[in-house]
């Protein structure tokens, strides 16, 4: 017998019900046999199908074309709907099989014929393979019920019915195999179990679950960032709000469309001509999803071991952060005392060697800010945060304090204090003495006492400092006449004397509103600092003073001496170490400057300056990657500061990405600074024209002022003879600014030549400094 295989497209056919009709009316049954079999072989000449043989109230046949194979049943079955009607069921299926003279085997064979069973009578079941070869067919629609698995076939096969005009739908329940009939689509209302299974076709569950671990993933990285940027609870809110609101707008969308190789389609039409990619968008989704509770077991984890917010990853186990205290006066006018106060707490706070307290500078970065204590902490790396409020009327006030836990936002501590105005510095004491018992921390022989200084004295002195704040020369200006009356009134309160000290320096030498030159106004702000470390020798902000006096006045020796003070009387200020860090950078040592500078901002990690120098230090190492975050770290802070993005040119230059440079270094509109930077810019890009006309500009305007930033161009530019004759004339000027260019990588182009030594060597710098030496 011979036999040999070929791909067919199988149809199988049974008369519903015809059992029970022969055992009921024998007569009947025959009849309805016989115009079934008269209306089969008729129309299966017309669509060349092949029968293969009839067994009692059905057919098996085969056709060349599963096109021709499906319009065949769609019109058979339109026929036996024609009265007296005959109740059929077909399945079509495609496959590769093995046709002997009599009969046709193989795996095709039972997989088209458990296809029929599960049909009801008018309908026509198909393949997902017979269901992919009629996508381009549009007069015939199809629609997916389900992936059926069926008896001794290993995967689950994806069932679909012919939708038509008189044509009938199963639904098919696969847990127990049974079927009923339901309206033809055009008419059918689904139940329950028919919406919920539409919807899991549609994916629909599975774009859900994964909207909402994206959501909780996005909310997760917005608690950590958004109180380190100083995004309000509002900002968190209104990203809440947009995600519950895109929610049904992306169930929706899911519900009407589908991925697929062409786009995303309406899934109508997708199911008709895609059906393998219903699995495609599926497993998309399992992805999706898969993907995102891996991130968030990541983000869990690293939460746990690394802190993103802070520098030292670490929380110290007794951290604390001294927020500002409210001003709760009828008019709002103390805000000065307020801030006063708690400033002061957080300086008597900072004398425990247990104790980590963090930077006022961060500290009050939430004052008038909307944010949770988890927030605040987790922003500020500590476990306790003190707030509180001050209430000041007349001769009297009343100070409320809390210490909280930071993570719970349980309270662990509260007093109300209701005193004289005189009593102010016993109440600081009081509060801070509460604070290191709650947190059982040794005072280790520390003395926490306030210096006591007269009230009056004292309130003009916080007056003074809220000016300082305010950074302006008029502020300013103002700030030191009322520590003048301050000190007239007592002279021996020393961080009114380091304060004006401060005052002084910048009103010479930053603002430049006293018309004597820089070199006197350092002589003056000296005698102040140095009277404040008289009155207390263990004020560690009056040595950190005196050590950029001495370095500005070129006696290195002094200048390392009060910094090696400050940095003994306090080694965790926030103040001292980023004073040292300078101190370390203009003597050439980068690599101690950065450490120094990483440890300060551990205690003040939302002080924008400190990743402003250190994106500066990280340049001039030659580490540019580094420098690039952390300068867009301050840039995130400080989006218009004009040296920020200075200093991202001269990054984007290293790098050789003159356009991004360029375009950085006219977002400072400074007349100096512009044209500096731009000038070495043009020198990269090999436009010596244009750099010369802008440094010829520069000199006629600055003259010997910027003498060392001169130095710098022409050490750029490869010109050493221009290069050491500025270099000198800065040395004259004892410009301590000189001290920093010196650090600039181009520098090196002067290695080599004689005159480099001989140039650093006549500077006096200590013997342990860390510039280049051939």
């Amino acid at each position: 017998m011979s036999q040999h295989r070929q791909l067919s497209a199988i149809m199988f056919t049974d008369i519903v019900g015809y059992t029970a009709l022969m055992q009921k009316d024998e007569k009947s049954a025959v009849i309805i046999r016989t115009k079934y079999r008269e209306l089969f072989n008729k129309l299966l000449k017309v669509y060349h199908g092949e029968l293969i043989q009839y067994y009692g109230d059905g057919s098996l046949c085969i056709f060349k074309s599963s096109v021709e194979a499906v319009k065949c049943a769609v019109d058979l079955q339109k026929t036996f709907q024609q009265e007296p009607s005959i109740p059929v069921r077909i399945g079509v299926h495609v496959g590769d099989i093995i046709k002997t003279e009599t009969d046709i085997i193989g795996d095709a064979v039972n997989i088209a014929s458990r296809i029929e069973a599960i049909g009801i009578a008018g309908s026509v079941l198909i393949s997902d393979e017979v269901n992919d070869q009629l996508k381009n067919q549009s007069d015939i629609k199809t629609q997916f019920l389900e992936d059926y698995r069926f008896k001794n076939v290993e995967t689950p096969i994806p069932v679909y019915a012919i939708v038509e005009k008189g044509l009938t739908i199963p639904e098919i329940n696969s847990s127990d195999v049974e079927t009923k009939h339901i309206m033809t689509k055009t008419d059918e209302e689904f139940g329950f179990k028919s919406t919920i299974k539409e919807l899991k076709r549609r994916n629909v569950f599975k774009a859900a679950i994964s909207f909402i671990v994206f959501s909780w993933v996005l909310i997760q990285a917005a608690s950590i960032f958004f109180p380190l940027y100083g995004f309000s609870q509002d900002a968190m809110s209104i990203l809440i709000i947009v995600l519950s609101v895109c929610f049904p707008v992306w169930l929706v969308f899911a519900y009407f469309f589908e991925w697929t190789p062409s786009g995303f389609k309406w899934t109508a039409s997708t199911t008709q001509k895609y059906p393998v990619h219903h699995k495609l968008e599926g497993k998309l989704m399992n992805t999706v999803i898969i993907a995102g509770l891996s991130l968030i077991v990541a983000l869990l984890i690293a939460d746990r071991i690394f802190d993103f917010t802070a520098t030292d990853n670490k929380i110290h186990d007794n951290s604390i952060a001294v927020l500002a205290f409210a001003d709760m006066s009828p008019d709002k006018d103390q805000e000065y005392f307020s801030d006063g106060i708690s400033e002061e707490i957080l300086n008597l706070l900072s004398r425990i060697p247990d104790l980590k307290v963090i930077s006022r500078t961060s500290s009050f970065t939430f004052k008038n800010k909307e944010a949770t204590t988890n927030e605040i902490g987790k922003a500020l790396n500590v476990n306790y945060l003190l707030q509180g409020s001050i209430r000041k009327s007349g001769e009297s006030f009343r100070i409320t304090a809390q210490l909280i836990n930071a993570s719970d936002g349980s309270q662990l501590w509260s007093e109300t204090y209701e005193r004289p105005i005189d009593d102010i510095f016993l109440i600081q004491d009081e509060i801070a003495t509460a604070v290191t018992h709650r947190l059982k921390t040794s005072l280790a022989g520390m003395n926490i006492t306030s210096k006591t200084v007269d009230t009056e004295a004292y309130t003009l002195y916080l007056k003074a400092r809220q000016l300082v704040d305010q950074i302006s020369s008029e502020s300013v200006s103002n700030a030191e006449t009322l520590l003048r009356q301050s000190i007239a009134i007592d002279s021996l309160y020393a961080p009114s004397w380091e304060l004006l000290s401060s005052v002084m320096y910048k009103n010479y030498f930053v603002y430049s509103t006293e018309e004597r030159s820089v070199s006197e106004g350092i002589a003056k702000a000296k005698i102040a600092a140095e009277k404040a470390v008289a009155l207390d020798p263990e004020y560690a902000p009056g040595y950190s003073l005196l050590a950029v006096y001495s370095r500005a006045e070129w006696d290195f020796k002094s200048a390392n001496t009060y910094l090696e003070k400050s940095l003994l009387l306090a080694p965790e200020s926030a103040v001292v170490l980023k004073a040292a860090a300078s101190h370390n950078m203009q003597f050439g040592s980068l690599d101690d400057a950065i450490e120094l500078l990483r440890k300060a901002i551990s205690i003040d990690p939302l002080n924008s300056s400190n990743y402003y120098n250190l994106a500066l230090y990280h340049t001039w190492s030659k580490r540019y990657d580094e420098a690039s975050k952390w300068m867009e770290k301050y840039l995130l802070m400080n989006p218009k500061s004009g040296l920020g993005h200075v200093g991202m040119a001269n990054i984007y230059m290293a790098q050789g990405n003159f356009e991004k440079a360029l375009k950085e270094a006219d977002m400072d509109s400074h007349p100096f600074w512009n044209k500096y930077t731009k000038t070495l810019i043009f020198h990269a890009q090999g436009k010596p024209k244009n750099a010369n006309a802008l440094l010829k500009q520069l000199i006629e305007q600055f003259g010997d002022f910027a003498s060392p930033n001169f130095a710098y161009i022409c050490a750029f530019k490869g010109d050493k003879d221009a290069a050491f004759k500025w270099l000198d004339i800065a040395f004259e000027n004892k410009d301590v600014v000189l001290l920093e260019i010196l650090n600039y990588p181009e520098m090196n182009n002067l290695w080599g030549d004689p005159r480099w030594n001989a140039f650093i060597n006549k500077l006096g710098l200590p013997k342990e400094h860390g510039f280049h030496l051939d």
